[in-house]
């Protein structure tokens, strides 16, 4: 679950908000799903809303899917945070031009309301990731991220800020599934030691709900939530 969780801290972090408790997790595909069997659809949309605890405002997610193969997929998309009422245009053209040079060119943009930030995912048909596209360039998992697999499961983070190993212990019930990553580089001093997700997954294999609870070295906790708001239907 760290890809999911640096993608969701990266866009709230540029807005500066979070949000206050959403309904528990909604339970979805279990553990007798053949993951190994999946073929996910190319084109479908995906929307969530993402909150954190203890402020009022919700940013959201949207991924687009494209099949690439039969074990390799593409997930485009943006997060849209929404910006304090009353910006100027002036205002709003001089932080996107900053944002930019501070994030390496990245196509930061404004709108009326809200900043979006492009992010993407490269994925196998389990929609464990191998490459993510966020922020400061592009992640290499090796061989891929640990994602709704049962079981002890260890995963090597490669790109621009360093190399970051996990190593993941899963569990699944009654279609909820419940993991804790434990993270570790020399690189990387100040990385969060633990993380802990309870979430669910759909028939296709594709994230649903989450709930992610991130240690931080120096004590603090931060807790997130993720919706799915689209497609609908339940899991």
């Amino acid at each position: 679950m760290p890809r999911l969780a640096a993608l969701v801290l990266a866009g709230l972090a540029l807005a500066g908000c979070a949000a206050g408790v959403a309904d528990p997790v909604r339970p979805g595909a279990t553990s007798a799903l053949d993951q190994d069997a999946l073929s996910p659809p190319s084109g479908a949309r995906y929307d969530y809303t993402l909150r954190v605890e203890g402020d009022p405002a919700v940013a959201s997610l949207a991924l687009v899917s494209r099949r690439l193969s039969a074990d390799r997929y593409r997930y485009d998309g943006s997060f849209a945070t929404p910006l304090p009422a009353g910006l100027s245009p002036e205002v709003r053209r001089m932080t996107a031009e900053m944002m930019r040079e501070m994030f390496g060119g990245e196509p930061i943009r404004f709108t009326e309301s809200a900043l979006i930030v492009p992010v993407g995912m490269e994925t196998d048909r389990r929609f464990r990731a191998r490459r993510t596209s966020m922020l400061m360039g592009t992640v290499r998992h090796i061989p891929h991220d640990c994602f709704a697999q049962l079981g002890t499961c260890r995963s090597t983070m490669r790109g621009a800020p360093g190399e970051v190993r996990f190593l993941v212990e899963t569990t699944e019930a009654d279609g909820i599934w419940r993991s804790i990553t434990r993270a570790s580089s020399r690189e990387l001093p100040d990385l969060p030691r633990q993380q802990e997700a309870v979430f669910s997954i759909d028939a296709n294999g594709v994230l649903f709900d989450a709930d992610i609870t991130t240690t931080m070295p120096d004590g603090t906790v931060e807790r997130m939530q993720l919706r799915r708001v689209t497609p609908e239907g339940g899991p």
